[in-house]
């Protein structure tokens, strides 16, 4: 975790309800709509694009979430995120 992350590996946190949707261009130039899943349930953080990646500042605020039903999804944003619990650190040595 960056000093500019929210969420670390482990924590638990609690999505939004009614996240927004979003479009995108396909491949064939049809318009697609997409729905995210989880809207109002917990979640364990997988990590963050950044921590997954080496994605740059930007990256440090979007997740991917472990969903009890649904498995790994991403990309979820920091802004849509609850904490509920944070997950146990290790000690530094």
């Amino acid at each position: 975790m960056t000093r500019h992350q929210k969420f670390s590996h482990g924590d638990i946190v609690l999505v939004r309800k009614n996240l927004p949707w979003f479009e995108f261009v396909a491949k064939d130039g049809s318009t697609q709509t997409v729905y995210k899943t989880g809207h109002g349930e917990r979640a364990q953080v997988v990590g963050s694009y950044k921590d997954q990646f080496d994605g740059g500042r930007r990256e440090a605020s979007i997740y991917t979430l472990r969903f009890k039903r649904h498995g790994k999804i991403s990309w979820y944003e920091e802004k849509d995120l609850t904490l509920i619990e944070k997950a146990p650190r290790m000690p530094k040595l």
